[in-house]
């Protein structure tokens, strides 16, 4: 069980500097909106783009996990998103956010997130894989409140592009160690329950693909991630310019950004937890539900200003953000065993998918309508 629990470590804190970083985007939407000028929707679709990144190439990070191990696959991760973001300091125009931040730090979130932790958890983890899932999933939430409020202070005192610098090169520092980690006993998995398999082709690997498009649980999971990633990333990332603009201060702004991805850890493990005892679909029901509560009262916030109801949207939407995931997770390593981080990579371009639709559809019907409510409705 050591090497199990260094695994959840590691995928974990993976996760934080994952989540963290990517989701970190809105908290730069303001600053970059104010140098260049642009509207809403040219800033958001930055994001949308790197969802699309996200979503595309998982199922390529998923045979790169698949053929080369986890090595190769963080090793590569950290390096293209350090550089996308250095890349990103320097922009003059926007194709170089979309290179930097939207197809760079896509690709690496997408290496060094949840398809890579998903194989190595499965391999560990049986009679509690669910949990053992919410519990990786959780470094998503812990990665929004520990950088969330940290990247608006370094805005603050430095500005957008030497914070992008700072991220570049803290990734790019990581690197060699994680390199230098003992990958293959990390990656043996418990031999109680798991043999690991030769290296597979990548025709082996899309042919293994192939067979999860033709079954139901592979399609309704898909659609499951992408209509719950158009509902969520349409308003997170708004909420803190949304915010700003209805007379909180930046920091404030961040910080109540971040506490509800704080939130989302505590959400993460107790709904994965509630799944094993009453069952997913009661308790996906109420999460869904908590969700749209969370929405309303970040909207009426701009009708009455209550503090109450910044409260409710921390809370309702915080501790429901991100809970669905362990529970997708574990039904690919229910359904789908032998390739879990394929097939789970596969899935993760509904996830990207309605992320970009999200995130473009809210701008749009922002600078459209000059109000934030159509998108919260």
């Amino acid at each position: 069980m050591t090497y199990a629990m260094a695994v959840l470590l590691i995928v974990t804190l993976c996760n934080v500097l994952a989540r963290g970083i990517g989701e970190g985007y809105a908290v730069f939407v303001l600053p970059i909106t104010n140098e260049f000028g642009w509207n809403r929707s040219e800033v958001t679709s930055v994001y949308g783009v790197y969802m699309l990144a996200h979503g595309a190439m998982a199922p390529f990070m998923g045979w790169l996990f698949d053929r080369f191990g986890a090595r190769m696959t963080y090793g590569f991760g950290f390096s293209i998103m350090g550089l996308g973001f250095l890349l990103a300091s320097s922009a003059e125009g926007i194709w170089q956010l979309y290179f930097g931040v939207g197809i760079g730090a896509g690709i690496g979130v997408a290496a060094i997130g949840m398809v890579t932790a998903a194989g190595l958890v499965s391999r560990w983890f049986n009679g509690k894989l669910t949990l053992a899932m919410g519990v990786a999933y959780g470094g998503l939430g812990t990665g929004v409140i520990a950088l969330a409020p940290l990247t608006e202070i370094l805005i603050q005192a430095y500005g957008w592009r030497a914070t992008y610098q700072i991220m570049g090169t803290i990734l790019l520092v990581i690197c060699p160690f994680i390199l230098l980690l003992p990958w293959s006993k990390l990656s043996a998995g418990n031999p109680a329950f798991y043999s690991k398999p030769k290296p597979v082709s990548a025709r082996e690997h899309f042919g293994s693909l192939l067979q999860a498009f033709s079954t139901i649980p592979f399609w309704a999971i898909t659609i499951a991630f992408f209509l719950t990633a158009v509902t969520i990333y349409a308003v997170a990332l708004q909420s803190v310019a949304y915010l700003v603009e209805n007379g909180y201060s930046p920091l404030t702004a961040a910080t109540a950004y971040g506490i509800a991805g704080a939130l989302s850890v505590v959400g993460m493990i107790f709904t994965a937890w509630l799944c094993d005892i009453f069952g997913r679909k009661l308790v996906l029901t109420f999460s869904y539900s908590f969700s749209a509560i969370g929405i309303l009262c970040l909207a009426l916030i701009g009708q009455t200003h209550l503090g109450v109801f910044l409260i409710g949207y921390v809370f309702f939407f915080g501790i429901t953000q991100g809970s669905r995931g362990p529970v997708f997770t574990s039904l690919v390593a229910h359904h789908f065993p032998n390739h879990v981080a394929a097939v789970y990579g596969a899935t993760t371009i509904g996830l990207g998918a309605g992320g970009a639709f999200g995130s473009w559809v809210s701008g749009w019907l922002l600078d459209w309508t000059g109000s934030y409510t159509p998108a919260f409705f």
